[in-house]
């Protein structure tokens, strides 16, 4: 009896490990097939380049370039302020006035928002109608895109400009410009702080 029960226990074990072994090669098997995924996800499509040139050129959208002065653009109106992490300046937001950026080509021009920080342009946000063409246009002067799984849009790069592209609902869309200087700018802003508090050692 008691040899009957150390076979079963020892049979019972047997499974238990086995078990556990299949279910770990199943769990590695998932976790490859998602690096795989993210990986192909992540880098460009079909031609594998960009036109990166071009976007640094370019700067922004329509008039509005990244890091110019806020100050120059009638067609924008102040609408709030907003707290950011790391410094004590906030965000200033800006958005449209009634009758200005309309349209790019046919494609209707839903929302204009423009981020500024210490007076710079730092973000460029346009809403407008879903329309393949603007994928197609922005392809044509960028180059291909690469896919962001992080953000879950289609981007474009270059040395201080980052261009997203995404889709925000059925009906809409949403191309942001976003200058990859602000990080510069909120830490030039904290040691002129600490220079001039030194200064008066």
């Amino acid at each position: 009896m008691a040899i009957w029960n150390q076979r079963a226990i020892e049979g019972a074990s047997g499974q238990y490990v086995n078990l556990n072994k299949m279910l770990m090669y199943k769990i590695l098997q998932l976790l490859i097939q998602y690096v795989m995924l993210i990986s192909l996800l992540s880098i460009p499509v079909k031609g594998f380049t960009q036109n990166v040139d071009d976007l640094e050129e370019k700067r922004g959208f329509q008039d509005i370039l990244l890091d110019s002065d806020i100050n120059e653009y009638n067609n924008l109106d102040f609408k709030k302020s907003i707290k950011i992490e790391d410094s004590e300046e906030p965000i200033a937001i800006h958005t449209r006035k009634n009758g200005t950026y309309k349209k790019i080509g046919d494609v209707d021009i839903k929302s204009l928002e423009v981020k500024s920080y210490l007076a710079k342009v730092v973000e460029i946000k346009i809403t407008t109608t879903k329309d393949e063409n603007i994928m197609r246009a922005l392809k044509k002067l960028y180059g291909d895109p690469t896919f962001s799984v992080r953000t879950n849009a289609w981007e474009w790069s270059s040395e201080s400009v980052l261009l997203s592209l995404r889709s925000i609902n059925k009906n809409r869309l949403e191309l942001k410009y976003s200058s990859l200087n602000l990080k510069k700018y909120i830490k030039d802003y904290k040691e002129k702080g600490i220079e001039e508090i030194s200064s008066d050692f």
